[in-house]
């Protein structure tokens, strides 16, 4: 029996102005010198940043404060943005009735003046709330319309939202390959993006289902995961949900030392946000604890607490778990009438939920844009034959009834006869007419396929022929092998060119010392827009070390964050794109070691060690970052055969393996451990060959780079 919760996603932005206080984004609002737009957004930050999820009441009011001017200044789009906020605030405070009353408003204006973002998001929004209902069909329906615009904006957040949301229903309706297939497709968009908040959700829907398989390993690691991101990022809602979900999977393993605190931690948290849902689900799985513990009173209490708290909010799941659970908790206490009535209550719920209409409706709308194209053809088709034999059983009525009056016979089957062949005639020609319309909109569909293939020959040329650029920039292999020659790169972009990139570089200083200096990086993204940002990032390091005569790691990278943040503040637009990036200063004569390291950490092995000296790097990366500090060099004396390794993210963040979960640095220290006494060129083949078969038939989501180089006494 599971009272889980699953996270819908509503339609959100991020913050407008990042990182203001409140009295300033206020201070914004009500400067009458400020352009509205200006106003408008600093004043819809104020409010989604300090109230929207803390305080919806406040919020709603301050939401109409924005409404009301928008009004008078006539501006639709910032009206329709006060309407979707004013929704959501009811959302929150389970009101589903004035949510959807708000939604409708503004996606009125939205389709009136063609704001087809905002539509798309209140779309999303009103199926989030069928959903809650038991609504599929019409969840699903909403969905798709939001997906539709979407995918045709080329809007990859606003997509991986409607992926999590479809693959919430089809959980529901227990098809977990569909569900599983919908919530990847979700990870995958919001990891390119680089939003953990959104990932989290979804790797908190991940874990509610994998519970349900009874994967109760996986599931707690997924929640815990979602429960971090959220603490992190002050996630009220997110917190309660995570922590009732984590403490459902200790629930079902029996753990109820672990489960019975977490529940009351939820709906603490819960209660102080009027987060019914939560508090409902959670009383709902105490009362299922207290009974496994023969504390039948007081599971039937907390049950008739969830029972009500849900019939408020009109949530029909809730009200279904909860009907079941009254019904078993009854039966225990002999209290038969009343358990009947939970009984049947809990059937028609049910049946509300899970109908098969409401199941083949849910098919209907995924096949519905496939349906449409044939049902013209065929419908004129039907039409024909339907004329063809209405026409011959009124010739045949007619023969038989007046068989005596010949001449009137003839005469009529021969105007019977006129009137089809005019019909068949006029069909025929409307039939023309549309098949040379579809053959002409196929001769345009063609040419535009053939363009579009012309055009993307041409960029992927250009992608090509860039992917030669950066290969010139990377160290060539003979030279790798002449300075760290027992070593080996795996190198795996993601795309034809990648953010990763490893570098090289040999310098002699005064003293006749030699230094050999290489790092592993991962600059922001990945494909072209990753390959643009690690050209400015490997010119960088090439200047630290080349112009500024630099050796020591540390003062290589303070100095080239200095560079990439001179090179970014050339742009008009605030730029936020860096490097993360593990480096290494070698002295061949002495064996000594520096390392310093943006994110990445340096992983050493000592000969017939099980053991791995992981080194943290500084928690900040190469570019803007708020709290910046000049960056420490570790000095390391080798011993012989002393293996290193150097990384970037994308090998243990690769999702893979019989769940779809990531790799981790865990599973990478012990695959690494089980073969650090074999060459270094076999060691690459083995992680090559492990990665590939994590990931089987998914997609790579990263660039992979990770550099191994052994020591011995002289490199």
């Amino acid at each position: 029996m599971k009272f889980s919760l699953l996270t819908l996603f509503l339609f959100f932005c991020s913050s407008l102005f990042a990182q203001t206080p409140a009295d300033s984004l206020y201070g914004v609002w009500k400067d009458e010198i400020q352009h509205d737009t200006i106003r408008f957004k600093a004043f819809k930050s104020f409010i989604w940043e300090n109230y929207l999820f803390s305080n919806p009441d406040t919020a709603y009011i301050l939401a109409k404060e924005q409404l009301n001017f928008a009004d008078k200044k006539k501006n639709t789009f910032w009206k329709t943005d006060a309407y979707n906020t004013m929704g959501i605030t009811w959302y929150f405070r389970a009101d589903f009735d004035s949510a959807i009353f708000q939604y409708e408003k503004g996606l009125n204006i939205a389709k009136q003046t063609g704001n087809f973002k905002s539509a798309s998001g209140i779309l999303n929004n009103i199926g989030t709330i069928e959903m809650a209902r038991g609504n599929y069909a019409v969840a699903i329906e909403k969905f798709n319309q939001s997906l539709k615009i979407e995918e045709l904006k080329g809007n990859k957040l606003g997509a991986a939202n409607c992926f999590n949301n479809i693959g919430i229903i089809y959980y529901r309706q227990k098809d977990y390959d569909r569900a599983r297939h919908y919530y990847l497709q979700a990870v995958k968009l919001y990891h390119e993006g680089g939003n953990d908040a959104k990932q989290a959700n979804t790797l908190n829907n991940l874990g509610v289902m994998e519970n349900e398989l009874k994967n109760s390993e996986a599931a707690i690691e997924y929640h815990i995961l979602a429960y971090e991101i959220r603490k992190k990022n002050k996630d009220q809602f997110g917190i309660g949900a995570s922590l009732n979900n984590l403490a459902t999977v200790y629930m079902d393993v029996a753990d109820f030392e672990k489960a019975l605190p977490l529940f009351f931690e939820a709906i603490e948290i819960a209660s102080a946000i009027q987060d019914l849902t939560t508090i409902s689900a959670a009383k709902n799985n105490i009362a299922h604890i207290y009974l496994e513990q023969n504390k039948i009173s007081e599971s039937i209490q907390l049950a008739e607490d969830a029972y009500q708290t849900a019939l408020l909010i009109g949530a029909i799941g809730e009200l279904k778990n909860a009907t079941e659970f009254l019904y078993m908790a009854y039966k225990e206490k002999y209290e038969f009438a009343k358990a009947l009535e939970m009984h049947e209550l809990f059937m028609e719920l049910t049946d509300s939920m899970s109908s098969e209409e409401n199941q083949n409706e849910i098919i209907r709308q995924e096949y519905k844009a496939s349906y449409e194209k044939i049902a013209v053809a065929d419908s004129l088709k039907a039409l024909e034959e339907k004329k063809l034999q209405v026409a011959e059983i009124e010739t045949i009525n007619l023969k038989n009834k007046q068989r005596n009056q010949f001449s009137f016979f003839v005469t009529a089957g021969l105007i019977a006869a006129l009137i089809v062949g005019f019909i068949i005639y006029k069909r025929l020609r409307i039939t023309r007419e549309q098949k040379k319309i579809i053959e002409d909109q196929q001769i345009k569909v063609l040419h535009a396929y053939d363009q579009l293939e012309e055009k993307n020959k041409e960029i992927l040329d250009s992608i090509t022929y860039a992917k030669r650029i950066q290969s010139a920039i990377l160290p060539p292999q003979k030279i790798i092998r002449q300075l760290l020659k027992n070593s080996f790169i795996l190198y795996k972009p993601k795309d034809i060119v990648a953010g990763d990139f490893y570098w090289l570089e040999h310098v002699r200083k005064a003293d006749g010392q030699e230094i050999i200096l290489f790092a592993a990086a991962d600059c922001t993204g990945h494909g072209v827009p990753g390959a643009l940002v690690s050209v400015v990032c490997h010119n960088a390091l090439n200047r630290s070390v080349r112009e500024f005569g630099l050796t020591e790691p540390g003062k290589i990278l303070d100095k080239t964050r200095e560079i990439v943040i001179q090179e970014f503040e050339k742009s008009d637009d605030e730029v936020k794109d860096g490097m993360d990036i593990s480096l290494c200063a070698f002295s061949p004569s002495n064996n000594l070691l520096q390392w310093s390291g943006a994110n990445n950490p340096i992983w050493i092995i000592s000969k017939n060690s099980n053991q791995i000296q992981d080194i943290k790097p500084d928690k900040q990366p190469i570019g803007r970052f708020a709290n910046a500090s000049p960056f420490q060099t570790h000095s390391i004396a080798l011993k012989p055969n002393d293996t290193i390794y150097l990384f970037t993210d994308g090998f243990q963040d690769q999702f893979g393996g019989d769940k779809g979960k990531k790799f981790k640095a865990s599973s990478l220290k012990e695959l690494i451990l089980g073969i650090q006494n074999q060459p270094m060129n076999e060691q690459h083949d083995v992680l090559e060959k492990s990665l590939n078969n994590w990931r089987g038939s998914l997609e790579q989501i990263d660039d992979v780079c990770l550099i191994g180089v052994r020591f011995e006494t002289n490199n």
